[in-house]
């Protein structure tokens, strides 16, 4: 019975992960691909919920396991399908694709920092009162997740460097990238998912001061972009050797991301009480 248990939770911790993370890398393709993947996800999540369901009342079947296998294999499928075709890109570009889409990824974040500053300074402006402390509040946690996620990519793209040079040996960058290309392009992916997060948190907090959104969207926009870093951590540690001082600081710096993506979600919280009692 107790193995049981141990499978089953490891079964629906691991589908989980690969759904959520699913979801993030949706969204960093194009749309009719990525709503394929997004729908390979949900497709995923209730064959499993079904088998678990059957599960504790007893019923084991064989048809519930192979169409959890086949939603797992048809989602691997549309993943791999979204990845950049590294055989396609020469390899002295492969560096340089990389390093753009991490340098776009971060100006994403410089961008919607320094505007989620203005839209503060303007409702400090426009506000007063209970829609003050909502704004303030809301726009003060998502500064403060900005922040943190700033921090995140810095280490990243370290640990990154510290890879390529302790692995590459007397061969160039671009061959190193070219040689690894499954973790170039969980990366480059990555990359992708986190720079659509910090800008979609931006318009979703810019519709909520505006009275425009729902608190709804920014808990849901938080969990997005927690779930894209998770995916830029798990893609920048894969090749990391154990003892590596800036594994462990990207791993702080992932604590600090999740603290900071609970505040943005009790602070939304709180403003959707503070709405309902006025």
């Amino acid at each position: 019975m107790e193995a049981a248990v141990s499978m089953a939770a490891g079964f629906s911790y691991h589908l989980s992960e690969c759904i959520v993370q699913g979801f993030a890398t949706s969204h960093a393709a194009q749309i009719e691909p990525g709503e394929d993947l997004a729908n390979e996800c949900r497709l995923a999540g209730k064959a499993g919920i079904t088998w678990l369901h059957n599960l504790k009342d007893g019923n084991n079947n064989a048809s519930d396991r192979e169409e959890v296998e086949a939603c797992i294999q048809r989602l691997m499928q549309h993943g791999d399908g979204l990845l950049p075709k590294m055989e396609d890109v020469k390899a002295e570009e492969i560096g340089d694709l990389l390093e753009n889409e991490m340098a776009g990824m971060t100006q994403a974040i410089e961008a919607a920092a320094a505007k989620i500053q203005d839209m503060l300074h303007k409702t400090r402006e426009d506000n007063s009162g209970a829609n003050l402390q909502v704004n303030e509040n809301i726009l003060g946690s998502c500064t403060e997740l900005m922040k943190a996620i700033k921090v995140l990519v810095e280490k990243s793209r370290d640990l990154q460097r510290e890879i390529v040079v302790s692995g590459r040996g007397t061969t160039s960058v671009a061959d190193f990238y070219k040689k690894n290309h499954r973790w170039t392009e969980g990366l480059l992916s990555a990359a992708k998912a986190v720079g659509w997060g910090a800008t979609t948190l931006l318009d979703t907090a810019d519709r909520v001061v505006r009275g425009q959104g729902k608190f709804e969207e920014i808990m849901a926009c938080a969990h997005e972009i927690a779930a894209s870093t998770a995916q830029l951590v798990v893609s920048s540690k894969v090749k990391a050797g154990r003892g590596s001082q800036l594994l462990t600081e990207l791993g702080a710096a992932s604590k600090d991301v999740n603290r900071a993506t609970g505040n943005v979600v009790a602070s939304a919280k709180a403003a959707a009480e503070i709405v309902e009692d006025q």
